[in-house]
């Protein structure tokens, strides 16, 4: 009852039955029917888009929801894991150092206790730097999924804006609008009100005082607590250096190798996230122990390394 798949089963329970997801006091009266004790419900925030990852919860009890996103999650991390040796790896097998610091990432474990969608994102964004090469519109398909929280990806929509605009990739746009529509539809067909109710409910959960534990939510409690706008300031300055970064590698543009770079500034700018969202920098973590492993360190070093 305490971990975020309650609300995500909340939330696919209320579709089901053609309801509003996004109902503060309904999700909060079939969470407590479940043993959940808090004041406030744990909402769903993800986008409405994103509510078909979550409908099929909505058919299965609250347990086996649970124990059905559980095995999503892991399905998820393993395939990412995989897509990424196939990003950056060099052979059939990756050796031990990559496999222990994708399972031993702290953010993984925290989305399996949790049960929140960290690895879902991640497989979205994994995937779209596999595709992107050779199946564009599949790749702009993938770019649903990590639409379910732009913001912890804010720094790539306008790089990515760009990059299709300037090298005309059609197909990537065409992909994501499709994608996009098709979701869009499916919410809309299980409540025609989702995204004036999506509206709703964040004005009525009134996030920004809430304490977010993210780099720039940690300035604001710290220093500037009055102010909300403070926890948009970091993030203009990660516009700022990504768009700096972007026209430095515009020519040679590869997401593969330079996505990386703005996934983690992006995570650290953001002015809302959790420690469980930061596993969709997965792949660059990966990256960096692919590059360390190829620099032939020493057994202590790599130890050292796999500390930090």
């Amino acid at each position: 009852s305490k971990r975020d798949s309650i609300a995500y089963w909340a939330a696919g329970e209320l579709l089901v039955h053609h309801q509003n997801p996004y109902s503060v006091p309904d999700v909060l009266a079939l969470q407590r029917s479940q043993g959940y004790v808090g004041q406030k419900p744990l909402m769903m925030r993800p986008m409405p888009w994103s509510v078909w990852i979550f409908l099929p919860l909505g058919v299965l009890s609250v347990y086996w929801a649970w124990v059905v996103w559980t095995a999503i999650l892991v399905a998820c991390l393993v395939l990412s894991v995989r897509v990424c040796w196939r990003l950056y790896g060099n052979g059939t097998k990756p050796p031990a150092a990559f496999t222990l610091a994708a399972y031993l990432f702290a953010p993984v474990a925290g989305c399996l206790v949790g049960g929140a969608m960290g690895m879902v994102l991640l497989l979205g964004i994994a995937l779209f730097l596999y595709l992107e090469p050779d199946h564009p519109f599949w790749a702009g398909v993938a770019l649903l999924i990590p639409m379910a929280k732009p913001h912890i990806f804010g720094l790539i929509w306008p790089i990515l804006a760009v990059w299709v605009l300037t090298r005309r990739k059609w197909s990537v746009l065409g992909g994501a609008a499709s994608a996009l529509a098709v979701a869009s539809c499916v919410a809309l067909v299980f409540d025609p009100q989702i995204f004036q109710h999506y509206r709703a409910m964040m004005q009525d959960q009134a996030i920004q005082n809430e304490f977010i534990p993210a780099l720039s939510g940690m300035i604001r409690a710290l220093f500037f607590r009055r102010f909300f706008w403070v926890q948009f300031v970091p993030l203009a300055l990660g516009f700022a250096w990504s768009a700096e970064y972007y026209w430095h590698n515009r020519q040679d543009w590869n997401w593969r190798a330079h996505g990386p770079a703005i996934l983690v500034i992006s995570l650290l700018t953001t002015p809302y996230a959790w420690m469980t969202d930061e596993v969709v920098l997965l792949p660059a973590i990966l990256q960096s122990v692919v590059w360390l492993h190829q620099e032939k360190l020493k057994v202590r070093t790599h130890l050292v390394l796999l500390f930090f």
